[in-house]
């Protein structure tokens, strides 16, 4: 092939550039990203293929999610408009915190008592019935068939799998899947998972029966999340968690639903960074892109001592800021929580879920630190950085008017003169947040 036709990167035979005229999909394992494909080629909308994918993932990569965990969504509507889906479980309504502050030395044991309300499958039904065009049972055969058939062990899997040998053992229900014949499995060999395409089939039929009866999409999907939270896979979760002492019951199940957000959003050297919300980092990552000073660091250049030092720093402030003001308050027993955080209320200069939130984000001992974060503001005007709030976020940018000297290099000069005001505000928000790890008053 002449030389410059070819893109940066792309060889000539072997791993040629993929390129489309109608749509395209990219996965983290090549069977998703095929069962996604096959979505959009069978008329599906890009969010219809995202489900599709988003499942298959749980079954292919067993080692990094599962079906019944997290599935955290972000999506780009058409006009534009950027939202999330909070697809993360809060904890059981019965969680005891101070149980693992008495028991465990602050830490959370690697048991059942880790367990949140599993989110996934709540999510992904969401999207498809907000934004999605096709059935559950649509975009979930190709999980189905590679949990029910199998699908070869590939390096990764069996690496991870190996290193983490010891910890699978310890759980029966888990060596029997991770550990066939006690052995970690090996590359090129079938990994089978029958439970969860039974699981997994069970939605689709109760969503098949209510179609039947009613031929209504929306209701045939809300009959697939029911199978899970409130029907037969709600009463197996519930009566093993009885079993070996864990907290979640079949309120807990029944009661959660993943909110839908806008997403908040910074915008860094000209482009829109989306995050999600309080409940994950998101707003860490956007309170340190608007500290830095984009062209600062392009002067610095990529990669730098000075451009990483100065990213250093930024994710130090944001940090601090979430150790010293963030907590992740549980949901009271009794609350309704199928509209958690969904509303957004102001509390002095900190934001804070409504009240019938699973999470809210607040200040600890909030009245007695209102002096404290006054001070704290005039240190910060006084180190030449403005503080500015918006949305979930607390944000802070450094100021852009750093004089240039004719004799030395302008953009170290610019790095250096951001280091130095980064360091003298990072000062007190290190100050206030060990003050409070001394206390106690550690995020929950």
């Amino acid at each position: 092939m002449p030389e410059g036709t070819r893109s940066e990167g792309e060889t000539y035979a072997q791993r040629p550039a993929l390129r489309g005229t109608r749509h395209m999909v990219a996965a983290g394992h090549y069977g998703a990203a095929h069962a996604a494909f096959a979505i959009l080629e069978a008329g599906g909308n890009a969010v219809d293929a995202a489900v599709a994918g988003g499942i298959a993932l749980g079954v292919l990569q067993p080692d990094i999610v599962n079906v019944a965990g997290v599935a955290p969504i972000m999506l780009r509507m058409a006009d534009g408009v950027v939202q999330t889906i909070a697809g993360l479980g809060y904890w059981p309504a019965a969680t005891d915190p101070d149980r693992f502050t008495r028991e465990n030395g602050g830490h959370i044991p690697e048991s059942i008592l880790r367990t949140v309300v599993p989110a996934a499958p709540d999510a992904w039904i969401t999207a498809l019935s907000r934004f999605g065009t096709m059935k559950f049972g649509d975009v979930v055969q190709a999980a189905i068939r590679f949990a029910d058939e199998g699908f070869p062990v590939y390096p990764l899997l069996a690496d991870m799998i190996g290193v983490r040998k010891a910890k699978y053992a310890r759980f029966p229900s888990s060596a029997a899947i991770f550990l066939p014949g006690a052995e970690p499995p090996k590359v090129g060999t079938l990994f089978v998972q029958k439970d969860l395409a039974r699981t997994l089939r069970y939605m689709a039929d109760e969503e098949a029966a209510s179609l039947a009866r009613h031929g209504d999409r929306a209701v045939g999907l809300e009959a697939a999340r029911a199978a899970f939270y409130r029907g037969d896979i709600a009463q197996a979760i519930v009566a093993f968690h009885k079993q070996e002492g864990g907290w979640l019951t079949a309120q807990d199940l029944a009661d959660y639903h993943s909110p839908i957000e806008r997403a908040p959003s910074v915008r860094f050297a000209g482009t829109d960074v989306y995050t999600c919300g309080a409940w994950c980092q998101g707003p860490v990552l956007g309170q340190a892109l608007n500290i830095l000073d984009a062209s600062a660091l392009k002067a610095a250049g990529h990669n730098s001592a000075d451009y990483l030092h100065t990213v250093a720093e930024a994710l130090k402030l944001a940090f601090a800021d979430r150790e010293a003001f963030g907590q992740i308050v549980q949901p009271k027993p009794g609350r309704n929580r199928q509209r958690q955080g969904t509303r957004v209320r102001s509390a002095g200069s900190v934001p804070e879920v409504a009240e019938d939130g699973a999470v809210e984000v607040h200040k600890a001992k909030q009245a007695g630190r209102n002096a404290t974060r006054e001070d704290e503001r005039h240190r910060w005007e006084r180190s030449g950085v403005s503080v500015r709030h918006r949305g979930l976020n607390r944000f802070a940018r450094v100021a852009e008017d750093v004089p240039e000297e004719e004799d030395q290099d302008p953009g170290r000069e610019r790095v250096q003169e951001s280091l130095h005001r980064l360091r003298k505000a990072a000062q007190p928000r290190h100050r206030q947040a060990q003050e409070n790890r001394g206390a106690g008053d550690r995020p929950k």
